[in-house]
């Protein structure tokens, strides 16, 4: 039987709370049909490392939603009673990369009341490309976080177009394979943009 991460805990105990409605980006997103990839390897030859790929969990009322390896979530926007939930499940860390003034409740607050570390990287709309300082302060996230962590924006579009970029630039994954990686975690509309950067890299 397979072993059950605790992030899956996590999306577990999330799916009895109550998220927020789905915003036309989340309707945007499209479904991860595909079948799941076991592991990808890392550029670097036999000893590289392996890199798990992204796995859809179920929570009620979150957009995108997907798993990578044990401590990683990438989603939509929770709900107050949706991240309490998650809190409660074991997650230490909240990244968000929504816009300034798109939520009309106070994350940060509640956060620090659920003793969570609470960190954003502003994405606002619209996105024409992706900056150094994006993938810098996300990198220093990935480096140092107290995990589980969610990252969301409000759907996973955003975060996933991230995620793509990193891993390509930051862990040695070839290019084609972090973009086909963001797609399972959730990039849509993002992934021009992220290709647009990885592809004029050379890659």
């Amino acid at each position: 039987m397979k072993r059950i991460s605790r992030i899956a805990a996590v999306g577990a105990l999330a799916c009895a709370a109550a998220c927020s409605a789905e915003t036309s980006e989340e309707a945007a997103a499209a479904p991860a049909t595909e079948a799941p990839v076991a592991e990808v390897e890392r550029a670097g030859g036999s000893g590289a490392a392996t890199l798990p790929s992204p796995e859809t969990v179920e929570i009620e009322g979150v957009g995108t939603c997907r798993r990578v390896g044990e401590d990683l979530l990438f989603a939509g926007q929770p709900s107050p009673d949706a991240l309490r939930a998650l809190a409660a499940a074991g997650t230490r860390t909240v990244l968000n990369t929504r816009g300034e003034g798109e939520l009309d409740w106070d994350e940060a607050a509640l956060a620090a009341e659920l003793g969570l570390t609470y960190l954003q990287i502003p994405m606002a709309y619209p996105i024409e490309s992706i900056p150094d300082e994006w993938v810098q302060r996300f990198d220093r996230v990935m480096a140092s976080a107290d995990r589980p962590i969610l990252i969301h924006c409000s759907s996973g579009n955003r975060v996933a177009g991230l995620w793509a970029v990193w891993l390509a630039e930051r862990q040695g994954v070839p290019v084609e394979t972090a973009l086909e990686l963001g797609k399972r975690a959730g990039m849509t509309r993002m992934g021009p943009v992220a290709a647009a950067r990885l592809k004029a890299a050379g890659g």
